[in-house]
Order: structure tokens, then sequence, then C-alpha cells
């Protein structure tokens, strides 16, 4: 009788999960932060960049990907 609660519970939570997801939006691209000070010069805009490139209060993570069979390193914070 417990085995049959425990599933019950479980079938419950398991459904109600999946239909409180939405799909993501599928994005046509890669949409990166372009950093900026607005100091613009002779070459264009002095410290502007990716902002992976730029900051030092960000933190770099990497993400493994098990389909792609891919580690993606990126930066945060």
């Amino acid at each position: 009788m417990n085995h049959f609660f425990t599933l019950l519970i479980s079938a419950i939570l398991l459904c109600s999960a999946t239909f409180a997801q939405e799909p993501n939006p599928k994005a046509d691209g890669y949409k990166g932060i372009w950093f900026e000070l607005g100091q613009k010069g002779e070459y264009g805009d002095k410290y502007s960049g990716g902002l992976g490139t730029y900051t030092a209060k960000h933190r770099p993570l990497a993400v493994y990907s098990p389909e792609a069979n891919k580690t993606f390193f990126t930066y945060g914070g």
C-alpha cells in the first residue's frame, strides 16, 4: 500500500511539472552582450568589446553539454 501512494504522488508531481513549463523561445543565433564606455576616439570606442573580454568582477564559468560532447566556457557575474 505504501508503494501505491509513493507511485501515485510521484505520477502527480511529474505530470504537474510537465504542464507547468513553457518551452523556451528559439534564438536565431548567439546574442552577445557588447560593452562600451562611450569614450569615442580616433579608432573607435575605447575599452569596448564583448562583455566577457572586460570587467574584472566577472567569473569564468564552464558548462559541459553531453549532447554536443563539448565544454563551453563563458563569463558571468
